[in-house]
């Protein structure tokens, strides 16, 4: 068997590194490997969109003598009648991602609104599918700090154009364990199968969540179907 350095075990160690590792040290390793990627011409556009962006922290620690709490809340129908809403707006902060749907859910899934993350076709697909849920927009709030996750070269040229005011030219946007009880989202009408995607080993994903839960590095909220 060939030996590699893509293993499971080497995953979890990385995911904790990014988790643990303080802001200097992820910024050095993040340059670093930005400094290899714009040696290749074809990725130029990743370095000089990167360069316009003044700062690498998320958010400013507000009281030196704790830690900051964070609630990363997913879309999972695992959460519908969970109770969970009070307990995530405690959090200091919370992230939220694509069709996040709150109107009607507030006692599962909070209304706090920190961070919101998306991908141009992870946005693009939540507004399309889940508009009759009642995912109208994106979440629009001075308050709301926004993580643009690019997956594409054109990605980098429209955030470029956001940071400068300028419009993007038209073209093709290209896009990128009992859960079986539940259904696809929380916010389902309907009992919905879980949709599995190519460009995402969910399998592994929750294996690798588990870990870190166990590891005490987050706390993962889990029950079983029914329940």
């Amino acid at each position: 068997m060939p030996t590699t350095e893509f293993h499971y075990e080497n995953l979890v160690n990385t995911v904790l590194n990014l988790y643990l590792a303080g802001t200097e040290t992820t910024n050095s390793t993040l340059r670093f490997a930005l400094s290899v990627l714009i040696k290749y011409p074809k990725i130029q556009v990743v370095g000089s969109t990167l360069s316009l962006l003044n700062s690498s922290r998320l958010f400013e620690r507000g009281s030196p003598g704790r830690c900051v709490s964070c609630a990363v809340v997913g879309n999972g129908g695992i959460l519908r009648g969970s109770q969970q809403g009070r307990n995530i707006d405690s959090h200091d902060f919370v992230f939220r991602m694509n069709g996040a749907i709150i109107r009607g859910f507030e006692k599962d899934v909070g209304t706090k609104i920190s961070f919101y993350g998306f991908s141009t076709n992870t946005m693009k697909n939540s507004l399309g599918r889940y508009r009759t849920d009642g995912f109208t927009r994106t979440p629009q709030s001075p308050e709301i700090n926004y993580i643009f996750i690019p997956s594409d070269l054109r990605d980098y040229v429209m955030m470029a154009a956001a940071v400068q005011g300028r419009v993007v030219g038209s073209g093709r946007d290209r896009g990128d364990r009992s859960y079986a009880s539940f259904s696809n989202h929380y916010y389902d009408s309907t009992w919905q199968p879980l949709g599995f995607f190519s460009n995402h080993d969910l399998q592994m994903e929750g294996r690798l969540w588990e870990e870190l839960h166990h590891r005490g590095v987050l706390r993962l909220y889990q029950r079983e179907g029914g329940n």
